[in-house]
């Protein structure tokens, strides 16, 4: 299935700006998790025999975090353009 560009990026920033309320707490909780695992990982003893710690769990909670505030976006997009198409503010 082809992807459709943005008809309306007005719609989008504002879609955007709507979801942002909703993820508010995704991102709080998400901040609290990185900053968790970050000390865990200074803390650890065993994580100093290890030359290069890469933090995967962090970047799969980043991964689910912009899944989520992209699935917001894209529900509020869609209702946006449903009203407009409603009232014909937007073809």
């Amino acid at each position: 299935m082809a992807t459709a560009p943005v008809d309306h990026p007005v719609l989008a920033v504002l879609a955007f700006l709507s979801a942002l309320p909703f993820g508010w707490p995704v991102m709080r909780a998400f901040g609290r998790s990185v900053r968790n695992d970050i000390e865990e990982a200074i803390e650890s003893p065993l994580l100093s025999y290890f030359a290069g710690w890469f933090p995967e769990w962090t970047l799969l909670k980043l991964f689910w975090l912009l899944v989520v505030l992209a699935g917001l976006s894209i529900a509020f997009y869609k209702l946006y353009v449903f009203v407009g198409g409603l009232f014909g503010l937007v073809a």
